[in-house]
């Protein structure tokens, strides 16, 4: 997911961002329209904004990294099986959370 992809000519993950900066900065008139940013697309009330979808996401993320990060500390022992387990683990949830949240996706 970070790394660059020659179709996107990008990372897959800066590719959804991106497309989602596209979104908040939606407005195409005027002679500034580059600075006005659709704030509800960020955070709203009915708490479907980006950063209100995101954020509980990137949490769960750093959840469960801590926890394998916590297991090598206690062993005092780095597992480079665990390390990419916990890679591909990381890979499918973006994808899987990109595409179901915000109906965005790549083909590899």
């Amino acid at each position: 997911m970070v790394t660059y992809n020659l179709e996107l000519k990008d990372s897959p993950l800066s590719n959804y961002s991106l497309l989602l900066k596209d979104k908040v900065y939606a407005y195409k008139l005027g002679s500034h329209s580059e600075y006005y940013i659709d704030i509800n697309k960020l955070i709203n009330a009915d708490s479907t904004g980006f950063i209100q979808k995101i954020v509980p996401f990137e949490n769960l993320v750093i959840d469960k990294s801590e926890q394998y990060i916590t297991k090598w500390r206690s062993a005092n022992n780095f597992n480079s099986t665990q390390m990419k387990e916990l890679y591909d683990w990381i890979d499918d949830k973006i994808k899987s959370f990109y595409q179901t949240t915000f109906d965005l996706s790549y083909n590899e």
